[in-house]
């Protein structure tokens, strides 16, 4: 049996399928049928242990590639859009956000409101991340310029700033 640890400094959640990828990898790597699985949330000071066996993973493992890979698949804004590499491009989360916007804002629906601004803001996150890369990449977004600066002496950042009206001309 393999052993694996994994410390999570946010919030708890549902880990089993990023967890069992871990495991299927170190049970096909060292030729094992079971993994002993350990989450260890610093934020909590807690633990959780369970264990996942060859068949499971690879049935957990194998669901989710499916479903990345069918071409038929449809975009659906989720918990995990802060970490999808196609945030910024993402058609549901664009027609989310649009219509997030139009709407009305009651105290009723206030939970579901913030629920989307989460993953509004994942998307707006993902655009941000995209153009700056497009700008280093000699793109620069219409409006905008790539500034440089170096920071504390010796960091260097880079990001984009809205040109003033005067450099527009």
């Amino acid at each position: 049996m393999v052993r694996l640890f994994d410390l999570k400094t946010g919030g708890k959640r549902d880990y089993r399928p990023q967890m069992a990828f871990y495991a299927l990898g170190l049970m096909q790597k060292y030729d094992e049928e079971e993994c002993e699985v350990h989450l260890v949330y610093s934020r909590y000071r807690e633990s959780e242990v369970y264990r996942i066996n060859r068949g499971e993973a690879e049935e957990i493992v194998y669901h989710i590639e499916s479903l990345v890979k069918d071409p038929n698949k449809k975009e659906t804004p989720c918990d995990y859009c802060n970490w999808c590499a196609r945030r910024g491009s993402c058609s549901a989360l664009t027609d989310m956000a649009k219509v997030t916007i139009k709407e009305d804002f009651d105290c009723k629906a206030m939970g579901e409101k913030l629920d989307a601004a989460h993953k509004v803001a994942a998307w707006a996150d993902g655009v941000k991340k995209d153009a700056l890369a497009a700008a280093r990449d000699g793109e620069v977004p219409e409006g905008y310029c790539l500034v440089s600066r170096t920071v504390d002496g010796d960091k260097k950042t880079t990001y984009l700033r809205k040109k003033k009206r005067e450099e527009d001309a």
